[in-house]
């Protein structure tokens, strides 16, 4: 206990003599370096955040859309069971299965829609401007889709690949709504 008590008054007398001689060793220089601040406010004056935002937003609409689809040749209506398989067994709080895995059931059953689904091209706009309603959902195919929201001042969004499949919509313009419990695709030719 002696000894290190002692061997430990020895290293704090000598400490700091060591951390004086370890201050310097050998020759050093200036560092100098651009201030990172005024680098920053330099090349964010010289930045055009606008065009920049402009482009990502078009890359980001773009990456989403789906392959576009043909124009409508000839008008007709479809329908369609919109049929969903459960991934995984149901349970309820008790610990019972309410629905197994593979069980098939059509949401339409469940469910009513009280909108109708627009899906066109950015020229098609003007022509079902008057048949949109507020609460209809309107989807763009091919075209602008900023030009298509100030057309008719309501959110447009991009039709994408799955929301494609599910409403079996193969062609623009159709007009998607619930009949019953289905879907009434109403794929619309004009000239």
């Amino acid at each position: 206990m002696k000894y290190r008590a002692a061997l430990s008054l020895i290293l704090i007398a000598l400490l700091p003599g060591v951390c004086v001689a370890a201050q310097r060793i050998g020759q050093t220089y200036e560092v100098i370096e651009v201030d990172p601040v005024a680098y920053i406010k330099k090349r964010s004056v010289d930045f055009d955040y606008a065009a920049y935002q402009k482009q990502k937003v078009a890359q980001s609409i773009n990456a989403l859309r789906a392959q576009p689809l043909p124009r409508t040749q000839a008008s007709e209506i479809n329908y369609h069971r919109v049929m969903h398989t459960v991934e995984r067994d149901v349970i309820d709080a008790n610990g019972n299965v309410i629905y197994p895995t593979g069980y098939e059931y059509n949401a339409l059953d469940y469910v009513t829609w009280s909108f109708r689904v627009f899906v066109l091209d950015e020229e098609d706009i003007a022509r079902f401007s008057s048949e949109i309603q507020p609460h209809d959902v309107v989807l763009i195919n091919q075209g602008r889709i900023f030009e298509a929201q100030k057309a008719l001042n309501m959110p447009v969004y991009v039709i994408d690949t799955k929301t494609q499949a599910a409403l079996k919509v193969s062609t623009v313009p159709s007009i998607v709504s619930q009949s019953g419990n289905q879907l009434k695709i109403e794929a619309i030719h004009y000239e």
